[in-house]
């Protein structure tokens, strides 16, 4: 039984320069408990997928074109406002970018705290206070009287990031989207926040999906994996088979990016190109320009992500075929 299933979710942006296809048709699921990583390049739809779900995408020029998105039972793309927002904050957290713009610098950090679980909750000022400071301790801000009075300013960019996951578990969701958690901050703080995360994922029982740029991240931290480019999902498999082998050229050459792939004084490798503008209709493969492994149908033919191994999914059709040596492939879908 899956908490979170995810089809076809399909959301554009209406512009005057044109439709701007953000997210085309993507497919997803999460079980309970769970950790799913959605890695790609920047621009590649991951927040917005996640933005849509919630119903956060400005509408207009934002609209959900397709799709479904059943989470434990209900549709979220289907309920109503009302219904959604009895989810949103309660069943379903989210860890936004960029604490210092998603908490409000005219409050403090006790007032955003004691929101949630007043408004979810119906508690009182008291019990809801309680709670803050408990939350607080837990994601490890010990003077949590002194950090109630603060405002965001006052703290720095781990500590912000601290009070935006205590603000997103005070009511016990059971999932938790984090984008980016660990973005502009340093190492040791990166570790702290993810550890921290993991800790409190199996204390509560949640389900987590953890949006990155960052295959070192996806790697020491989720279950399964699924890669996003130009708005689509290009390969989906377990943490531990995606790493062993890859079956997406996209994905071998985001691997092949990355600075510990490469000896001392060796150039790193960069993918040529750049990613497609999505006001224009993409025929084929969204990555076939940039691709080493291109051929005359990958611009033209309908792709689609189907098992090429086990649970292992690829959009390639040349990896769906058996046509590239060094990518798995196994029984044939149709297209």
């Amino acid at each position: 039984m899956q908490l979170l299933d995810v089809e076809n979710l399909t959301a554009y942006f209406h512009t005057r320069e044109g439709v701007v296809r953000a997210v085309d048709g993507v497919s997803f699921d999460v079980a309970p408990g769970e950790t799913l990583g959605i890695v790609g390049e920047s621009g590649s739809g991951k927040s917005v997928a996640m933005l849509s779900l919630l119903g956060l995408i400005p509408m207009p020029p934002g609209r959900i074109e397709a799709g479904s998105a059943r989470f434990d039972g209900t549709d979220l793309l289907g309920c109503s406002a009302a219904q959604l927002r009895r989810i949103r904050g309660k069943r379903i957290s989210m860890i936004f970018q960029d604490p210092m713009t998603a908490l409000n610098p005219y409050m403090t950090i006790g007032a955003q705290l004691l929101e949630p679980p007043m408004v979810h909750d119906g508690v009182s000022k008291d019990e809801a206070r309680r709670r803050a400071l408990a939350m607080l301790e837990q994601v490890g801000i010990r003077d949590g009287e002194a950090g109630m009075r603060a405002y965001p300013h006052q703290f720095s960019g781990g500590m912000r990031q601290r009070v935006m996951i205590a603000m997103a578990l005070i009511t016990n969701p059971s999932l938790l989207i984090a984008d980016e958690p660990t973005t502009a901050l340093d190492v040791t703080v990166q570790a702290q926040v993810l550890d921290l995360i993991k800790r409190l994922q199996r204390d509560l029982g949640m389900a987590v999906i953890l949006i990155t740029h960052d295959l070192g991240v996806i790697a020491g931290t989720c279950d399964r994996v699924s890669v996003m480019y130009a708005g689509r999902i290009l390969e989906s498999a377990g943490v531990d088979d995606l790493f062993a082998g890859p079956c997406h050229p996209y994905t071998k050459a985001l691997m092949a990016s990355l600075p510990s792939t490469h000896t001392r004084q060796e150039d790193l490798f960069t993918i040529p190109g750049m990613p497609p503008d999505l006001l224009e209709p993409i025929a084929g493969c969204p990555f076939a320009p940039r691709c080493e492994h291109v051929a005359d149908r990958c611009g033209s033919e309908d792709v689609r992500l189907q098992e090429v191994a086990g649970e292992h999914a690829s959009a390639c059709i040349r990896v769906q075929d058996g046509e590239l040596p060094g990518f798995r492939h196994g029984a044939h879908g149709t297209r």
